[in-house]
Parts: C-alpha cells; structure tokens; sequence
C-alpha cells in the first residue's frame, strides 16, 4: 500500500510517497482505505521538527 513519510525535517521537499507493507489485521480490526487526507497544523510542524513533543523519524504524518 502508499503512504506519505519524511526521514529529514525541512520543507514540503521532503515528504515522500513510498510503499508499505499492508499491516496484518487481528481478530475484531478492521482496514480502512483512505481515498482523501487533510494536513493540520501539527503535521506542518512535525514535518518543520518544530512539534512541542520530538519527532522520531521516519515519520507517517496523520495527526
């Protein structure tokens, strides 16, 4: 499956559409195929490594 990730803080430059592996579902979960995203402030920030709370990286942002 895509997603969107970062391995640096900076600009919108350093996101990234990569694969991943499709996670592994346990009894009572469910997928979900996500055909629309929004970014909010706290994803801005992360991706800037200027969040309240450190940013490990990689990241998958969806806050």
């Amino acid at each position: 499956m895509k997603a969107i990730q970062f391995k640096e803080y900076g600009g919108p430059d350093v996101l990234e559409k990569v694969d991943v592996e499709t996670p592994s579902l346990k009894e009572g979960e469910v997928l979900i195929r996500v055909t629309a995203i929004g970014v909010n402030y706290a994803d801005t920030a992360r991706r800037e490594g200027a969040y309240v709370v450190p940013t490990p990286l990689p990241l998958y942002p969806g806050c």
